[in-house]
């Protein structure tokens, strides 16, 4: 839409999603990166463990008021650094 934003990550245009609610579309994130290092490893394994069972948002990777086996394959399927959008 020739606002310098790549279409996938720009939210104005209407086809990108942004299920957090932060601004960012949520495919120009890296989702599961909980300490934010850009990649997704043993650090934010270790963290969501930390918060297993608890409502801690920075590791309810799905949103559902829990931290939980869902978060975990969230997590582990994101494994690895991430892509920028």
């Amino acid at each position: 839409n020739e606002n310098f934003i790549p279409d996938e990550c720009d939210i104005a245009d209407g086809t990108s999603e942004d299920i957090d609610g932060d601004g960012v579309p949520d495919e120009c994130q890296c989702h599961a990166d909980i300490d934010g290092d850009d990649v997704v490893d043993v650090h934010d394994l270790l963290i969501l463990i930390g918060y297993w069972g608890n409502n801690i948002p920075d590791a309810d990777l799905n949103f559902d008021g829990i931290v939980n086996i869902h978060d975990l394959l969230i997590l582990i399927s994101n494994w690895g650094p991430c892509v920028e959008g």
